[in-house]
């Protein structure tokens, strides 16, 4: 009774044996090495990143004294939709201030007032 020894390679095939120590091809219908697909994968992820980086970097040297210009152009703009929507629809929001509170229309419209003038003056 010789001891009973199984490893990866007992296990395989005289055939797969010789076919896995081969280099492998790709091609139809054959299956590519994991190892070389990953590093494929891999070396084509780092040079899709580096590209992306380097598009990142040129944008922001072209735009990074546009941009806090934009930004406050876009605060602005917020305020302002703000009071215009405030405007047009004071009726709803004295009404609501009033309906949650309870303090009454005058003092609803007042505080509505203060919110209008509160956005246009920011």
């Amino acid at each position: 009774g010789g001891a009973l020894r199984l490893s990866g390679e007992d296990c395989m095939s005289e055939e797969e044996t010789a076919s896995s120590s081969a280099p492998q091809r790709v091609g139809p219908g054959l299956e590519p090495d994991p190892g070389t697909v990953s590093l494929v994968t891999e070396m084509g992820h780092r040079d899709l990143m580096s590209q992306a980086e380097d598009l990142a970097d040129k944008f922001l040297r072209v735009t990074k004294h546009h941009l806090p210009h934009a930004a406050h152009l876009c605060l602005v703009s917020t305020f302002l939709e703000d009071s215009v929507r405030l405007w047009f629809q004071w009726m709803d929001q004295s009404e609501y201030i009033n309906s949650t509170w309870s303090c009454g229309g005058l003092l609803a419209n007042v505080l509505v007032l203060i919110n209008l003038l509160g956005q246009l003056g920011d």
